[in-house]
């Protein structure tokens, strides 16, 4: 089943002068979907390494999208794509078919980043690089935050807004696979590291390394690396906090299975999958 959502005709070009990246920010149409948007784009404005590439954000929308949410940018090229069905992997997947960049990052409408991720996440990839990998995956863990702004907690799990890839791996793994609703994030994964794609999972500057410290006090760090099969290790950058916010809110996947007890039979159902496929959830 898994061929059918590769692209065969991504192909990674030579480089010009500066680096091409994409951006695909899947978008669900919602009252707060111009917010949510105009805060993303802002995020991506303000990272310190903007001007030294080409980025693109692919902005992936439901079919009955509002232009009208969709906000303008004087320093960032923005494409509008719409998907043929109001679900995430059939948004993604319409953002990542227009893909034609050297590098692929995610970016969660009601999320943000640090303005040194990209930064961060190219020099993590140049590490694989020089250890003779041609592909890569960098993710991050988040810093969780309310409507009013307030911190919540850290969540250590590499949700797709930390996700940022070469466009050999976006090749060899594949589009989103549309049989999964709530977890595709996790099958995605699953099959990135059934292709030995290598990881780096950023995390911020006090974070523990050791394994046996991981399993005492951050125990989804440690899940981290026990799922993603071998191919993933951790690396503190020099902040303080991790470099992805990510907007907890009643509308938010997660707390929309949490409080709808058939959102949470499809999860359970959907996690059982994974673990018939992959031998454990991947993370």
């Amino acid at each position: 089943m898994e061929k059918q959502y590769k692209r065969q005709n991504l192909q990674l070009v030579v480089p010009p002068q500066r680096p091409r990246l994409d951006i695909v920010i899947p978008s669900r149409s919602q009252p707060d979907q111009a917010a949510f948007l105009k805060e993303s784009i802002a995020s991506i404005e303000r990272q310190s390494l903007l001007g030294s590439i080409h980025a693109r954000a692919i902005i992936c929308c439901d079919p009955d999208y509002d232009p009208s949410n969709i906000p303008q940018s004087s320093c960032l090229a923005i494409e509008v794509v719409e998907s043929e069905q109001p679900l995430q992997a059939a948004a993604l997947n319409a953002g990542l078919v227009a893909v034609d960049a050297h590098f692929v990052a995610f970016l969660e409408d009601d999320d943000a980043w640090h303005p040194r991720f990209l930064e961060t996440a190219l020099a993590a990839h140049q590490k694989l690089l020089d250890s003779g990998t041609t592909s890569s995956l960098i993710s991050s863990n988040q810093l969780e935050v309310d409507s009013n702004g307030v911190i919540e907690r850290v969540n250590d799990f590499a949700t797709p807004s930390g996700w940022f890839m070469s466009i050999a791996t976006l090749r060899n793994v594949g589009l989103f696979d549309p049989r999964y609703r709530l977890h595709l994030d996790n099958d995605w994964l699953g099959r990135a590291a059934a292709h030995k794609v290598p990881r780096i999972h950023l995390v911020e500057a006090l974070a523990p390394m050791k394994v046996n410290h991981l399993s005492q006090v951050r125990p989804w760090l440690f899940k981290v690396l026990k799922n993603s099969n071998g191919t993933c290790r951790l690396a503190r950058h020099s902040l303080l906090i991790p470099l992805v916010r990510r907007l907890v809110h009643p509308d938010s996947g997660m707390a929309r299975i949490s409080r709808d007890p058939q959102l949470a039979q499809e999860s359970a159902a959907e996690c059982q999958r994974l673990v018939q496929t992959y031998g454990r959830i991947p993370w």
